[in-house]
Formats: structure tokens, C-alpha cells, sequence
């Protein structure tokens, strides 16, 4: 029962001191029974434990606004020891301190919780609210504000931890999935303490939510690209083991075709060569995939890559009926790239354009320099305006076909 208080907290609740004195925190707080609650049970924890409660917890006014206060009650004692009542103290936390918690939890995508397992009155953060959908005070239990969107499969895993909570008050850090409303999944990581009471038994859980994601997919990402790189490495090696057989295959089908006299021989000779190109490309290409080194630009003659890249692609040309007419200028300055880059991005120039040829025809291909662009990758010079500037490669590639 009160037995004095000052005029801060006379305002707060609206009321006279004779009003006050000699109530209970059910007579003063009717109208907020959960509050009645939790402030009895903390008072009696302290009377019977002689233990100092220092915690930031809810408080509601007289209009019936909550907000926040630091509060601390440590017991009182007579002049034997014996704990006679107790004295509390409290003061207000700063709505900004608030503000500034809600920008943090809005930022991190962390929203915090708590659950008083006594009269099951979840209390969460705007941040959770968000990340779960839900309205303040339109659920009615933990199950229906938290349950009701985890993934069913994770749902028997989620219900049981809450309820073993209520039997064994251990921390925990749980992982689960929930739906949101337009059906996109979300993976939450959920950690949680549990406070007890005077009797050692859980009163109330507090604990934070927080959307992982985005970092469980960056994860994943980095898992598939360091797979693909190890798959890359071998089937570098792969290709590189191979490629030493090659030569002795395009010595053979060299051989058959000068010595044959049969046209029949001396055509599968031909044609053998030419898949011979497109094959020893592939690996070539396969084999410096794999390599540090395909990674780093260096310099080389365009007109080398164009043709590798026409090698690679020639299986499909010649399946669409696409032919290729060349116009390559002689003697181009180098270029420096990345040689498998600027190859891939040519095939697929390649590619694109007889896609937009389904009846076939030629592919017109021209490289040559053009001194009218100049490129530089250095600051200009105030005293020489064409100091470091360089001429362009420019290739063009058109199509005649239907």
C-alpha cells in the first residue's frame, strides 16, 4: 500500500494525496489491470528478495497515455535487517530517446517485443508491427499476432519454443519464415530472454525480432559464386588436360585431307577441321575461365577476339543459316580488355542479331579506326589538350539477312 508520494506523481495519476495513501496498485490502476499486475509482482520481488529492481517499463497516465519510465525500487529496512516495505523512484524517459530507437529498429529491421506470460499481453515495437503486419491492439495472443504468419513448416518449431518458455527459462535464438500479406516470404531471426519472478518461475519474455533476409541471401550468394568458382577451376583443368590431345587430332584430319583424293573424305576432312575450331575454342575458353589471369585487362588486336568469338558462335549461325561477310581493317592499335569479357559480349551481339535473321542471310562485320574519337582515362593536361588521348577500335556489326 502507498504511504507517500510526491506531487510528480500525484499529477500523473490525477488524483489528492488523501486520495493515494493507503491504496493498492489494483485501487489505483482500475483501469489498467495488466499495469496493477506487473507493478505487484515487481514489489513483491523486491520485498521478498531484498533484491533492487532497476528496469524501464510502460506507465500510463491519467487520460490513459503510456509511455516510459526509468524506475528503481530497492526494499526498506528496520534497525534489525528486516525488510519493511520498499521505496521506488522513477523518472520519465525522453519521447526522442524513443524516436531515435524506433529510427535505429527501422533501419537494422529489428523490432522488439514484450510477453507477459501471466496475463499474455504481447507489448511490441512499431518496427514489429511492421515486419509482421498487424495493427496495435488487433490481436488477442501471442499465437494470433506472431503465429498466424510463420511458414507452416516452421510453425510446430515456433509454437513449441514459446510454450517451452513457460517451463524452462533459457534464452534462445530461433530462425524462422514467415508470409507476408502479398504472400512474399521473409526469414526472421528471433532472440529472446526470459525474466522470473520472486518465486523463480517466468513472469514475462522480452526479447527482438529481426529480419535477415537480405543477409541470408547475400550468403547464399556467396556460397553459389565460391561453388561456381570451384566448378570453374575444374573444369578449367579439365579443358586444359584436354586441349593437349588436340593437336594430334587437327594433325590427322590435315593429313586426311592432302592425301585423299576422295572429295566425300576430303569434305568430312573439312568440315571435321571446322568443328576442330569451334571445339579447341570452347575449351581454350573453358581452360582460361578458370585461370587468375582472364580476370586482368590486357592488350590484344580486336579483330582476334572478333574471330574467336565468330568460332564459338559458328555452330548456331550456320544452324540458322547466317553468313558471315568480314571487313577488318589491317595494323589496329591494340586495345587493352578483359579478352573473355569483350568475347562473351561480342557472342552475344552475335547471337542477338540472328535471332533477328529467322530466315538466314548474311551478317555483316567491320572493324576500323577512328581518329574523329579520342578517349582518355587521364585528366586533361591545361597546356596540351591532346596529351594522353587515344584513337577508338570501332566495330559494327549488320545484318542483310530477312
Amino acid at each position: 500500500r502507498f504511504t507517500y508520494c510526491n506531487d510528480f506523481v500525484l499529477k500523473l495519476l490525477n488524483k489528492r494525496i488523501e486520495d493515494v495513501l493507503g491504496k493498492t496498485d489494483f485501487a489505483l490502476y482500475a483501469s489498467a489491470p495488466e499495469l496493477a499486475e506487473k507493478y505487484h509482482r515487481d514489489d513483491e520481488k523486491v520485498l521478498s528478495t531484498g533484491q533492487v529492481l532497476n528496469d524501464v517499463e510502460p506507465h500510463r497516465d491519467a487520460e490513459g497515455n503510456t509511455f516510459y519510465v526509468h524506475v528503481m525500487k530497492q526494499p526498506l529496512r528496520d534497525a534489525f535487517g528486516q525488510i519493511t516495505g520498499l521505496q521506488c523512484t522513477f523518472f520519465r524517459v525522453p519521447p526522442q530517446a524513443f524516436r531515435k530507437l524506433h529510427e535505429a529498429e527501422k533501419m537494422a529491421e529489428i523490432g522488439s517485443w514484450e510477453w507477459d506470460l501471466y496475463s499474455e499481453k504481447l507489448t511490441a515495437s512499431d518496427q514489429l508491427l511492421r515486419l509482421f503486419e498487424v495493427s496495435p491492439g488487433s490481436f488477442r495472443s501471442v499465437e494470433e499476432a506472431i503465429l498466424s504468419r510463420v511458414h507452416p513448416d516452421d510453425k510446430e518449431r515456433v509454437s513449441a519454443q514459446l510454450d517451452w518458455m513457460r517451463i524452462e527459462p533459457k534464452p534462445f535464438d530461433l530462425v524462422f519464415r514467415i508470409f507476408r500479406k502479398n504472400s512474399e516470404q521473409r526469414i526472421l531471426k528471433a532472440q529472446a530472454k526470459v525474466h522470473l519472478d520472486h518465486d523463480g518461475l517466468p513472469d514475462r519474455v522480452y526479447g527482438t525480432f529481426q529480419d535477415i533476409t537480405e543477409a541470408r541471401l547475400r550468403e547464399a550468394s556467396a556460397i553459389q559464386i565460391a561453388r561456381f568458382e570451384t566448378t570453374s577451376k575444374m573444369a578449367a583443368q579439365v579443358a586444359h588436360n584436354t586441349l593437349t590431345h588436340f593437336d594430334t587430332i587437327k594433325d590427322a584430319l590435315e593429313i586426311l585431307g592432302s592425301r585423299t583424293s576422295d572429295p566425300d573424305l576430303k569434305q568430312v576432312a573439312a568440315d571435321g577441321l571446322s568443328y576442330y575450331a569451334t571445339a579447341y575454342a570452347t575449351f581454350r575458353e573453358l581452360s582460361e575461365a578458370g585461370t587468375e589471369s582472364d580476370k586482368k585487362p590486357e592488350q590484344v588486336n580486336i579483330n582476334d577476339v572478333l574471330k574467336e568469338a565468330i568460332i564459338l558462335s559458328d555452330p548456331l549461325l550456320r544452324k540458322n543459316q547466317v553468313t558471315i561477310e568480314l571487313d577488318l581493317a589491317d595494323h589496329l592499335p591494340l586495345v587493352t580488355v578483359n579478352t573473355r569479357k569483350i568475347k562473351q559480349v561480342l557472342r552475344n551481339v552475335l547471337l542477338n542479331a540472328q535471332e533477328a535473321m529467322p530466315s538466314g542471310g548474311p551478317l555483316v562485320i567491320t572493324s576500323r579506326e577512328d581518329s574523329n574519337l579520342l578517349i582518355s582515362a587521364d585528366q586533361p593536361s591545361p597546356t596540351d589538350p591532346l596529351k594522353g588521348l587515344s584513337t577508338t577500335v570501332v566495330v559494327e556489326i549488320k545484318d542483310r539477312g530477312h
